[in-house]
């Protein structure tokens, strides 16, 4: 491939090379031409055959001359007219140099012309033949003029073309990037971390407001184009709408990245919540674990104190309950991760209920271990009294 683009280099290089050899020949013969023309003096003109076929020749000439440089020098060609703005601005300069080597056939046609009707008027033996090249070579200077013309307009034309076609593709390829960037980034993981993509993605936001203007202005300049009737109006049109379509889809982008984002945020608040209420359960669920139902009143005495403290919190889960509010809500506003939220409020809950009903089993032996701690102290005393 690169091969082959080199190749096509090197023969456009080539074509462009050979035109501008043609070009410096053709003048230059023009050039001798007119040097030699201007040594003839319209008052010293000689035999009427001599100088009437001399003038003859030169009109000729000079005809031949004028249609070469817009045959061979204006090609109009749409292919011809460049592929990119680089290329269309150096088509537009050789296409001025082309405009002032016209301005010169002009400026000395003039004088060949002069001689030629001073022949007509005489009626002289060349008379008719040179009315006949004389319209001829007018024919031939407005056929380059009209191509002049036609060729600028074109360059004009193609010129506005890559212009849009630069700045919308260079603003189109930047929306998708950014677009699919917005898509493929990850989330955090923790809250610190969450806090942090957020703000940077504020600071997305204010680039694509600042890239606002230049999208409306490449937009404006495609539409004012196909308003004006550009020959290219479809393809402008349809460029627009990629921008614009582009736009939306990288500002929808946006919006869902922020709401990921939010999520993501409200999810690491729930997880360390989650974790700090796993923790107290856990902590509470050793404690009971113990199986610790005293060996005397008094120490049973005091772990039913203690145990009724737990009761106290047991009937208070503020804290349980705000992380089953906070997961409820989560769920309701159809967080990405729904299904995980669901399954840790339902196994807290779980745990929750576990530890309520292992704290009344609990109540239930150190009561059960209080009579009978009543009961030995009872005994004892009476076995004392009957010793």
């Amino acid at each position: 491939m690169a091969l082959q683009k080199r190749r096509d280099r090197i023969k456009e290089l080539s074509v462009k090379r050979r035109e501008a050899l043609d070009r410096a020949r053709l003048l230059g013969l023009f050039h001798r031409d007119i040097a030699q023309e201007v040594l003839v003096a319209v008052g010293d003109l000689g035999s009427d055959y001599e100088h009437g076929a001399e003038l003859l020749r030169k009109l000729s000439d000079f005809r031949g001359h004028a249609s070469s440089l817009g045959a061979g020098m204006l090609p109009l060609q749409s292919q011809d007219c460049g592929f990119d703005v680089d290329s269309v601005e150096n088509l537009n300069r050789r296409h001025e140099e082309t405009e002032r080597e016209a301005s010169v056939i002009w400026e000395r046609s003039k004088e060949l012309q002069q001689q030629a009707s001073v022949q007509v008027r005489a009626r002289c033996v060349m008379s008719e033949r040179l009315a006949s090249r004389q319209t001829d070579v007018l024919a031939a200077l407005d056929s380059l003029d009209a191509q002049l013309t036609l060729r600028k307009e074109r360059l004009q034309e193609v010129h506005q073309l890559q212009l849009f076609r630069a700045n919308q593709r260079l603003l189109l390829g930047w929306s998708v990037r950014r677009s699919q960037e917005l898509q493929e980034k990850l989330l955090p993981n923790s809250r610190a971390q969450a806090l942090d993509l957020l703000q940077e993605h504020q600071d997305l936001k204010a680039e694509l407001e600042t890239r606002e203007d230049r999208v409306a202005s490449v937009r404006d300049f495609g539409l004012g184009l196909v308003r004006s009737g550009h020959g290219s109006a479809a393809e402008i049109q349809k460029a627009v709408e990629q921008l614009e379509d582009a736009q939306k889809t990288l500002y929808m982008s946006w919006e869902d990245r922020r709401t990921l984002l939010g999520q993501a945020k409200e999810l690491q608040e729930f997880l360390v919540l989650l974790e700090q209420n796993d923790a107290w359960i856990s902590t509470k669920e050793a404690s009971l674990a113990l199986h610790n139902l005293g060996s005397s009143v008094e120490e049973v005495e005091d772990l039913l104190r203690r145990h009724a403290q737990l009761e106290v919190q047991l009937e208070h889960l503020e804290h349980l309950d705000k992380v089953q509010t906070l997961g409820q809500q989560m769920i309701q506003q159809n967080h990405y991760d729904s299904s995980n939220i669901s399954t840790r409020i339902k196994a807290l809950a779980t745990r929750t209920a576990g530890l309520v009903q292992q704290s009344r089993t609990h109540r239930a032996n150190l009561e059960a271990s209080l009579q009978l701690q009543h009961f030995l102290s009872g005994s004892l005393e009476v076995l004392y009294c009957v010793l």
